[in-house]
């Protein structure tokens, strides 16, 4: 049987990210489409803050913000093969670190 020798390297945009969750669809050319994002709660636009007699701060107020915001982190176009593989793959790696999978909702 032939052997091939595979070595990975990381691209010149490589960066690791955390993904809270993933948005995506189906293309009109039927590829699957997957946008990574990472969800928190959005930084308010200001503060106001007071000082007390020793010149120690206290925030009083905040402008603005209070909603969660979803960033947009990368999006993977993959065929349906791959979207499949891909999945099979993170549901046995979600199932080797968490042998005890959550209840169906």
């Amino acid at each position: 049987m032939a052997q091939i020798n595979v070595r990975f390297k990381e691209g010149p945009d490589h960066r690791t990210h955390h993904a809270s969750g993933v948005w995506g669809g189906i293309t009109p050319q039927r590829e699957v489409v997957a946008t990574f994002f990472f969800e928190q709660q959005a930084y308010p636009q200001g503060l106001v803050v007071q000082l007390d007699e020793q010149g120690r701060p206290t925030e009083t107020e905040r402008l603005g913000g209070g909603e969660m915001v979803r960033e947009l982190l990368a999006t993977v176009v993959m065929s349906p093969a791959v979207a499949h593989s891909v999945g099979q793959w993170l549901l046995e790696k979600a199932q080797a670190a968490n042998p005890s999978p959550p209840p169906a909702a």
